[in-house]
């Protein structure tokens, strides 16, 4: 009788060990569950914060798009033109690289931070230095670009009063180089 007493001891021992180790193994997988699902929200709000920014660059892109086609449509009512479709169109983007190696203006804040100004006659540039663990960091400030640019649109004739028009574009630059481009319209039919 004594056996059989000490056998179902033993027997509930290990039920209640084996439930023990149970609990705690589901507890864990419970717990990473938690843990997994945070992650995923987080990845998630992530994703609709990006989204969203997405949507921003699309709509402003959008908007510069329709200022674009005002432009071109206005250029062409001024100019009495009523084109069936404008066989090009030259969108300018200015890139301009200062390459020259020169001596800047430098202020120093403390031992290891510096600021940084450069100036041209079309731009100015600012930006703070950060000397740490022998990394250099430089952030820019600010960056305002002011060159003065004219575009001027006109038309002239092959030949004088009876010929066909020619219409041109003239760019005249402060910083940089002028320079014309003809512009070509197809006429309504």
């Amino acid at each position: 009788m004594n056996k059989l007493k000490l056998y179902i001891y033993l027997a509930f021992i290990v039920f209640v060990l084996a439930l023990i180790i149970y609990s705690n193994a589901q507890r864990k997988v419970i717990q990473r569950s938690r843990e997994q699902i945070e992650r995923l929200k987080y990845n998630i709000d992530n994703l609709l914060q990006e989204n969203a920014s997405l949507i921003t660059i699309n709509l402003q892109k959008d908007e510069v798009t329709g200022r674009i086609k005002r432009e071109r449509d206005s250029l062409a009512a001024a100019l009495k033109v009523k084109p069936r479709q404008v066989i090009q169109y030259i969108d300018r983007i200015i890139y301009q690289h200062d390459t020259v190696i020169k001596i800047v203006e430098v202020k120093k804040f403390s031992d290891t931070s510096f600021y940084l100004t450069d100036t041209d006659k079309c731009w100015r540039w600012e930006g703070l230095a950060i000397l740490e663990n022998k990394e250099l960091e430089v952030k820019r400030l600010l960056f305002d670009y002011h060159n003065e640019i004219f575009d001027l649109y006109y038309y002239k004739r092959k030949f004088p009063l009876i010929g066909k028009k020619i219409y041109f574009h003239q760019v005249r630059q402060q910083c940089g180089e002028s320079y014309t481009k003809e512009v070509n319209f197809v006429k309504k039919r």
